[in-house]
């Protein structure tokens, strides 16, 4: 008979199976790590693929960037857990993002002797003129702009923009306006000559080539924006950037080229970086300004995701890149700082 207050000899002792679940947790979750890195390896590897189809391959492609976060996430909760096959696997995922990424932060250093005035080059647009007339103007007078190509103008924006100071900013201008997404519109600081430029490609929406008689040179500017890839519209967003890829291609090197537009489309698209065999380079990019990302913008759910706008140039080097807030429209602006690359005497 045990004393009074004594302990029983059974307390403590073990006399069941315990919960399967508790020791079946940690291993589920190092499953579920694992397998997160392997989805998010796969969906890196869409990166690659240049093609029109399946429809979501185009958004899938567009929200690579943001499987970082996702990935340093399994990454922490591997290391803490012991799962050294998984961290090492996370660890070499984000190697891979870090050098996609990491030069949109580096200034590249110019092939040559920078020469002559810089042009300044913004593109914006307008959703439909709904974007803040006032805005535009005030960054164009900040930016000291020499060039603004201004997408998705309709008439009311016209007369907006009209009634803000841009045609006293800058007084040259070409293109027409529409009620829908196709109108587009350039203004420029300096004359504006499309007599002898390159017939543009045929797009859906207006595309606008024009040359510019800047006091440094002439310069091609070219205002584009293709078809956005929603379900439908895949394979013709696709062939349209192609084509303008393509034309950039073709067009003589004897004056230096740029193309401005918001092309529904980001450097995670093979169509988008096929500008690169054309000797274009994104301002942003050249200009260690970082990746901007310019849609969907203003919204209250959710900030900016996707870097849609660009602004493109061959021969001439991009010095400084950014965005600008136009309220009322659904895109950030972006502009660049261009400047000639003299050739070697």
């Amino acid at each position: 008979m045990a004393a009074q207050g004594s302990v029983p000899d059974t307390l403590g002792v073990d006399d069941g199976p315990r919960d399967a679940s508790a020791t079946a947790d940690p291993r589920r979750g190092g499953i579920g790590a694992g397998a997160v890195v392997v989805v998010a390896a796969l969906l890196t590897g869409l990166r690659w693929i240049d093609a029109d189809r399946p429809a979501p391959l185009a958004a899938l492609q567009a929200m690579v960037p943001w499987l970082v976060a996702p990935v340093m996430l399994v990454l922490a909760f591997a290391t803490a857990m012991r799962r050294w096959r998984t961290a090492v696997g996370a660890f070499a995922l984000l190697c891979v993002h870090a050098a996609l990424l990491v030069p949109w932060w580096i200034a590249e250093d110019p092939a040559g002797a920078l020469g002559g005035p810089p042009l300044t080059v913004m593109v914006a647009n307008l959703q439909y003129g709904r974007g803040d007339a006032e805005a535009v103007v005030r960054a164009v007078r900040e930016l000291d702009a020499d060039v603004v190509v201004l997408i998705e103008a309709t008439a009311g924006a016209r007369t907006a923009l009209r009634r803000a100071g841009l045609d006293r900013l800058l007084p040259h201008v070409v293109g027409r306006t529409r009620a829908d997404a196709g109108g587009m519109i350039i203004h420029s600081r300096h004359a504006l000559d499309d007599g002898d430029a390159p017939p543009a490609p045929s797009l859906a929406f207006e595309t606008l080539v024009t040359r510019v008689r800047a006091p440094g040179g002439d310069v091609l500017i070219v205002g584009a924006h293709p078809l956005a890839p929603w379900p439908g519209n895949t394979v013709r967003w696709h062939a349209e950037v192609g084509a303008l890829a393509g034309w950039s291609a073709r067009v003589p090197g004897d004056v230096p080229l740029v193309v401005a537009g918001d092309l529904n489309g980001s450097s995670d698209h093979p169509v988008i970086r096929r500008f690169a065999r054309s000797g274009m380079v994104d301002a942003h990019e050249v200009a260690g300004a970082g990746r901007p990302l310019t849609w969907p913008n203003g919204g209250r759910l959710l900030p900016p995701l996707l870097h849609l706008d660009h602004v493109l140039a061959r021969d001439l080097h991009p010095v400084a890149a950014g965005t600008v807030d136009v309220p009322g429209s659904d895109h950030a602006a972006v502009w660049a700082r261009l400047r000639r690359v003299q050739a070697p005497r």
